[in-house]
């Protein structure tokens, strides 16, 4: 089966905005919204794409999305609860290559045991699972924060020459990925708390392809100042005044960051997860 022909058809752009207009009236998919409503602000980047089985996007929902990053990954999302239609077509598409590892990103725990199932019917094992907390904040609430500046510092929007600073200490940085953190800046938003003193950038915050919370960090000798608290109120108000619901995952594991959106007020709506899977073969060939 050619892409061209396959069971996933990638959407229009108009398309995309009667899709938004669907998501828009679901509290718990409120991600998928912003997701779109992100994916319109990148659109003719190649570096997300957009599909759905048929017309499914349509009936139910159903939304599978393609990264293109460190190596290919998919997001996919449906508002039947079963995930049948987006499980069919993942089984049977030729935009997954076979032979090589997939990530599968931010799977709402309503869908973790079909896609487990999928894993299996595709002869894929899956090697991690890392389990997130993913926290809201309404939006009315994210409009009331409180944003009060140390005397020492000021708060501005980001730009792509700040993109190698902040890839440096990204955990999560891969080869180039420079490039799609300035992508982030340029096509979200970013904001950053820099010291009066040198205009030096100690701490920010992204806006990710998902629409949310995303690369919030600090300058390892800044921590413990409360900029992290700070920049965090600054991208939640943000997001809520341009009418979306500020989202995050969090690894549950990660002590540390779970307590900081706590303590701002962030609700855990669910967990979600993200796998990375290889194919059973390439396992057996490497023992």
């Amino acid at each position: 089966m050619s892409a061209d022909q396959d069971i996933l058809v990638e959407l229009t752009r108009d398309e995309l905005l009667e899709l938004k207009v669907k998501y828009c009236s679901f509290d718990d998919a409120y991600y998928v919204y912003t997701l779109i409503d992100s994916a319109l602000r990148w659109w003719g980047n190649k570096e997300l794409t957009i599909t759905s089985p048929g017309d499914s996007w349509r009936r139910d929902g159903s939304v599978v999305v393609f990264f293109e990053r460190d190596f290919p990954a998919v997001f996919a999302y449906s508002l039947d609860k079963s995930c049948e239609k987006i499980c069919e077509a993942l089984s049977k598409t030729s935009r997954i290559d076979p032979a090589i590892p997939w990530k599968f990103h931010n799977i709402a725990e309503e869908h973790m045991n079909a896609f487990l199932t999928l894993f299996e019917s595709l002869g894929r094992e899956v090697t991690s699972n890392d389990e997130n907390n993913f926290y809201k904040m309404s939006i009315e609430k994210a409009k009331t924060l409180n944003i009060e500046l140390p005397e020492e510092v000021y708060i501005r929007k980001l730009d792509r020459e700040y993109a190698q600073q902040m890839n440096k200490v990204w955990p999560h940085s891969f080869e180039n990925s420079e490039k799609k953190v300035g992508n982030w800046i340029e096509n979200n938003v970013g904001y950053g708390v820099f010291l009066k003193d040198g205009d030096v950038l100690v701490s920010w915050v992204l806006q990710g392809t998902l629409g949310h919370i995303n690369m919030l960090q600090t300058e390892v000798e800044y921590k413990g100042r409360g900029y992290g608290k700070l920049i965090l109120r600054v991208i939640a108000k943000y997001i809520a005044e341009s009418g979306h619901v500020p989202v995050a995952t969090v690894l549950t594991n990660n002590v540390v960051s779970n307590c900081l959106f706590r303590s701002q007020g962030f609700e855990v709506a669910k967990n979600t997860y993200f796998f990375k899977t290889v194919p059973k073969q390439m396992l057996r060939n490497t023992i």
